[in-house]
Protein backbone atom coordinates (compact mmCIF):
# COMPACT_ATOMS: atom_id res chain seq x y z
CA UNK A 1 0.00 0.00 0.00
CA UNK A 2 2.70 2.48 0.96
CA UNK A 3 4.60 1.75 -2.27
CA UNK A 4 1.86 3.58 -4.20
CA UNK A 5 3.05 6.98 -5.40
CA UNK A 6 -0.43 8.51 -5.33
CA UNK A 7 -2.57 9.56 -2.37
CA UNK A 8 -6.24 10.12 -1.66
CA UNK A 9 -5.53 13.87 -1.53
CA UNK A 10 -4.45 13.95 -5.17
CA UNK A 11 -7.99 12.97 -6.21
CA UNK A 12 -9.92 15.06 -3.73
CA UNK A 13 -11.85 18.04 -5.12
CA UNK A 14 -12.79 21.24 -3.37
CA UNK A 15 -16.52 20.52 -3.65
CA UNK A 16 -18.70 17.90 -5.35
CA UNK A 17 -21.91 15.94 -4.88
CA UNK A 18 -19.74 12.81 -4.55
CA UNK A 19 -18.57 13.13 -0.97
CA UNK A 20 -17.33 10.85 1.79
CA UNK A 21 -17.95 11.89 5.41
CA UNK A 22 -15.26 10.51 7.69
CA UNK A 23 -15.32 10.80 11.47
CA UNK A 24 -12.18 12.34 12.96
CA UNK A 25 -12.02 9.86 15.85
CA UNK A 26 -11.03 6.27 15.09
CA UNK A 27 -11.86 4.48 18.41
CA UNK A 28 -11.30 0.88 17.19
CA UNK A 29 -12.63 1.39 13.66
CA UNK A 30 -12.80 4.04 10.94
CA UNK A 31 -16.25 5.49 10.27
CA UNK A 32 -16.63 6.69 6.68
CA UNK A 33 -19.99 7.19 4.96
CA UNK A 34 -21.37 8.25 1.59
CA UNK A 35 -24.20 10.06 3.41
CA UNK A 36 -24.35 12.69 6.15
CA UNK A 37 -24.98 10.90 9.46
CA UNK A 38 -27.84 12.35 11.49
CA UNK A 39 -26.91 14.99 14.06
CA UNK A 40 -29.10 17.49 15.92
CA UNK A 41 -28.80 19.67 19.01
CA UNK A 42 -31.18 22.10 20.73
CA UNK A 43 -28.99 25.12 19.94
CA UNK A 44 -28.34 24.57 16.19
CA UNK A 45 -30.99 22.10 15.04
CA UNK A 46 -30.23 19.44 12.43
CA UNK A 47 -26.79 19.80 10.87
CA UNK A 48 -23.63 17.90 9.94
CA UNK A 49 -21.58 17.13 13.02
CA UNK A 50 -18.27 18.97 13.02
CA UNK A 51 -16.63 15.63 13.87
CA UNK A 52 -17.19 14.52 10.25
CA UNK A 53 -14.70 15.75 7.67
CA UNK A 54 -15.90 16.01 4.06
CA UNK A 55 -13.88 14.63 1.15
CA UNK A 56 -15.26 15.21 -2.35
CA UNK A 57 -14.42 13.36 -5.57
CA UNK A 58 -15.12 13.71 -9.26
CA UNK A 59 -17.34 10.65 -9.60
CA UNK A 60 -19.58 8.28 -7.68
CA UNK A 61 -17.10 5.49 -8.50
CA UNK A 62 -14.28 7.41 -6.79
CA UNK A 63 -16.49 8.24 -3.81
CA UNK A 64 -17.48 4.59 -3.37
CA UNK A 65 -13.88 3.42 -3.77
CA UNK A 66 -12.65 5.84 -1.10
CA UNK A 67 -15.53 5.03 1.24
CA UNK A 68 -14.80 1.30 0.94
CA UNK A 69 -11.07 1.93 1.32
CA UNK A 70 -11.44 4.07 4.45
CA UNK A 71 -13.68 1.45 6.06
CA UNK A 72 -11.19 -1.35 5.39
CA UNK A 73 -8.87 -3.15 7.79
CA UNK A 74 -6.00 -2.15 5.53
CA UNK A 75 -6.54 1.54 6.22
CA UNK A 76 -7.11 0.84 9.90
CA UNK A 77 -3.67 -0.81 10.03
CA UNK A 78 -2.22 2.20 8.22
CA UNK A 79 -3.84 4.53 10.78
CA UNK A 80 -2.43 2.50 13.66
CA UNK A 81 1.03 2.71 12.10
CA UNK A 82 1.04 6.41 11.17
CA UNK A 83 -1.08 8.12 13.82
CA UNK A 84 -1.82 8.32 17.52
CA UNK A 85 -4.50 5.63 16.98
CA UNK A 86 -7.27 8.01 18.01
CA UNK A 87 -7.35 11.01 15.67
CA UNK A 88 -7.96 10.45 11.98
CA UNK A 89 -7.57 14.01 10.80
CA UNK A 90 -7.92 15.53 7.38
CA UNK A 91 -4.19 15.49 6.61
CA UNK A 92 -3.81 11.83 7.52
CA UNK A 93 -6.73 10.87 5.26
CA UNK A 94 -5.41 12.97 2.37
CA UNK A 95 -1.96 11.36 2.77
CA UNK A 96 -3.42 7.84 2.65
CA UNK A 97 -1.61 6.05 -0.20
CA UNK A 98 -4.05 5.16 -2.98
CA UNK A 99 -4.36 5.74 -6.71
CA UNK A 100 -8.07 6.55 -6.43
CA UNK A 101 -8.82 6.82 -10.19
CA UNK A 102 -7.12 3.48 -10.84
CA UNK A 103 -8.89 1.82 -7.90
CA UNK A 104 -12.24 3.15 -9.13
CA UNK A 105 -11.55 2.14 -12.74
CA UNK A 106 -10.35 -1.37 -11.98
CA UNK A 107 -12.69 -2.29 -9.12
CA UNK A 108 -15.48 0.30 -9.39
CA UNK A 109 -18.46 -2.01 -9.82
CA UNK A 110 -17.37 -4.39 -7.03
CA UNK A 111 -16.61 -1.51 -4.67
CA UNK A 112 -19.86 0.28 -5.54
CA UNK A 113 -21.81 -2.86 -4.69
CA UNK A 114 -19.85 -3.53 -1.48
CA UNK A 115 -20.10 0.11 -0.39
CA UNK A 116 -23.87 0.19 -0.97
CA UNK A 117 -24.37 -3.00 1.06
CA UNK A 118 -22.16 -1.60 3.82
CA UNK A 119 -23.95 1.78 3.95
CA UNK A 120 -27.37 0.08 3.94
CA UNK A 121 -26.30 -2.24 6.79
CA UNK A 122 -24.81 0.61 8.84
CA UNK A 123 -28.02 2.65 8.44
CA UNK A 124 -30.20 -0.35 9.33
CA UNK A 125 -28.25 -1.18 12.50
CA UNK A 126 -27.60 2.34 13.81
CA UNK A 127 -29.08 3.60 17.06
CA UNK A 128 -30.26 7.16 17.66
CA UNK A 129 -28.68 8.42 20.88
CA UNK A 130 -29.82 11.40 23.00
CA UNK A 131 -27.37 13.00 25.40
CA UNK A 132 -27.79 16.25 27.38
CA UNK A 133 -24.97 18.81 27.11
CA UNK A 134 -24.72 22.00 29.12
CA UNK A 135 -23.80 24.25 26.15
CA UNK A 136 -25.94 22.83 23.34
CA UNK A 137 -28.83 21.14 25.15
CA UNK A 138 -30.02 17.71 24.04
CA UNK A 139 -27.79 16.25 21.33
CA UNK A 140 -29.17 13.51 19.08
CA UNK A 141 -26.95 11.51 16.77
CA UNK A 142 -26.80 8.16 15.03
CA UNK A 143 -24.35 5.66 16.50
CA UNK A 144 -23.02 3.04 14.08
CA UNK A 145 -21.87 -0.53 14.64
CA UNK A 146 -19.40 -1.70 11.99
CA UNK A 147 -18.95 -5.01 13.82
CA UNK A 148 -22.42 -6.01 12.66
CA UNK A 149 -21.30 -5.37 9.07
CA UNK A 150 -18.03 -7.35 9.31
CA UNK A 151 -19.03 -9.81 6.56
CA UNK A 152 -19.66 -6.95 4.15
CA UNK A 153 -16.40 -5.23 5.10
CA UNK A 154 -14.46 -8.45 4.56
CA UNK A 155 -16.02 -8.94 1.11
CA UNK A 156 -15.18 -5.35 0.12
CA UNK A 157 -11.55 -5.95 1.12
CA UNK A 158 -11.40 -9.14 -0.96
CA UNK A 159 -12.77 -7.27 -3.99
CA UNK A 160 -9.71 -4.98 -4.18
CA UNK A 161 -6.96 -6.92 -2.38
CA UNK A 162 -5.12 -7.61 -5.65
CA UNK A 163 -5.01 -3.84 -6.24
CA UNK A 164 -2.63 -3.43 -3.30
CA UNK A 165 -0.27 -6.29 -4.29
Amino acid sequence: MCAVNASVGESEMRQSENSVYCHRIVAHFVKAFDFVPFFKNDRDGVKKSEDYKVFSFSSVAQRDAVSALLNSNLVYCWVVTYSDVYHFGRDLILDCPCDVPRLADEYGSALKSANKRLMDKLKKDCLRRRIPYRTTGIVEYDEFYPRKAKVILTKSIRSWRRFTD
